[in-house]
């Protein structure tokens, strides 16, 4: 799943250089893993709210990025 989620923000960033730091925020979600083992209720809340609004920035931009997948 990550090498997939790699490639495909490569490819993001190759047709469009304002994706660009995908690449760096992915880095930053994908060390915080563990931490979600062990999350709050309150902070998987916080968590999906923010996955939510990234969605609808996606959707208000024209991209699609499919449903929210825990």
């Amino acid at each position: 799943m990550v090498a997939t989620a790699r490639a495909d923000a490569d490819h993001a960033a190759t047709a469009d250089p304002a994706w660009a730091n995908l690449q760096r925020d992915m880095t930053y979600v994908f060390s915080w893993r563990g931490s979600l083992d062990t999350a709050t209720a309150s902070q998987m809340d916080a968590y999906f709210a923010a996955d939510r609004r990234v969605q609808a920035d996606c959707g208000s931009a024209g991209e699609d990025i499919g449903p929210l997948r825990p």
